[in-house]
């Protein structure tokens, strides 16, 4: 059996379609699809199901990859400790994150990370909530990062970074400023500043509030913190903030107050589909990421 059948046959699983496979691995679509079914043969059974739009693994493909892929891994070190120069290598690890998730996360995390592992490149795609799935569905990204609650994000294989809470920030001359916390039923009919529904936390957040018959007057969907940011210091909305807002806000006219939601967890995860076999160096970054 060629160790080149079972390194393709984990980089086709990695991505469900032999064309990004075959991008990736700087070799023709054709010479791929071919070592994949002499891989089959060898196997003595179809590995995949193939439709237009992408590929599955059928049961014997599953339990081919659960055994490929220490035997990939460790001829991988096996043959790295043959060359000299093979620490110079490096590997990549692509990145779709939601807007304002970097905020949520510590802000030597990645830092951190690049100090550890230099030979790790890391790149990556700021893109509203909406679109970091989008990627992570069409594996285009080796992962996705945004901020969630585990409701609604029950279709993914998903590991949590941070836990954390959601903020608004208020006029302190808003009534709601007197208190320590808001609650859904507090939002009825308030003029609301957001992302709109490209953002988990607007989803989450307007879900909450129909269950209880609150409705916010949601009435401006902005990327633009600026812009939400003066609404808010005029009084004429109130919009979410995140973590460093709370931690270094010095506007005298705006008060920052955690929303209570009961038995929701919300913080910032990880995502990927549940089918996803990774790279070495993406596994390297998830365990470091969520240790």
């Amino acid at each position: 059996m060629d160790i080149q059948h079972l390194r393709y046959f984990v980089e086709v699983c990695h991505t469900l379609n032999l064309t990004k496979t075959s991008n990736r691995l700087f070799i023709t679509r054709q010479a791929l699809s071919k070592s994949i079914h002499e891989f089959e043969k060898e196997c003595g059974a179809p590995l995949f199901l193939r439709d237009k739009s992408k590929l599955q693994l059928t049961l014997a493909g599953r339990d081919i990859l659960e055994k490929a892929i220490p035997l990939v891994d460790s001829f991988t070190e096996f043959e790295k400790s043959l060359k000299p120069d093979a620490k110079n290598k490096k590997g990549r690890v692509q990145i779709a994150i939601g807007l304002g998730s970097l905020n949520a996360l510590s802000p030597g995390l990645f830092v951190d990370f690049k100090r550890d592992y230099p030979n790790i490149a890391l790149s990556f795609e700021e893109i509203f909530d909406s679109e970091v799935r989008k990627k992570v569905e069409s594996r285009e990204t080796d992962m996705g990062i945004l901020g969630s609650s585990p409701s609604q994000i029950t279709d993914y294989n998903y590991k949590l970074i941070q836990s954390g809470e959601i903020y608004f920030q208020v006029s302190k001359d808003n009534p709601l400023a007197a208190k320590e916390y808001l609650i859904p039923a507090d939002l009825h009919q308030q003029p609301f500043v957001s992302l709109g529904n490209v953002c988990d936390m607007h989803r989450l957040f307007m879900e909450k509030c129909h269950e209880v018959n609150s409705y916010p007057d949601f009435f401006l969907a902005t990327h633009d913190s600026n812009v939400a940011n003066n609404m808010v210091v005029n009084n004429l909305a109130v919009s979410f903030c995140h973590i460093q807002t709370v931690n270094s806000v010095s506007n005298p006219s705006v008060r920052v107050l955690p929303l209570q939601l009961e038995n929701t967890a919300w913080g910032t995860y990880i995502i990927q589909e549940k089918d996803t076999v990774c790279t070495p160096s993406t596994r390297l970054l998830i365990d470091y990421l969520c240790q």
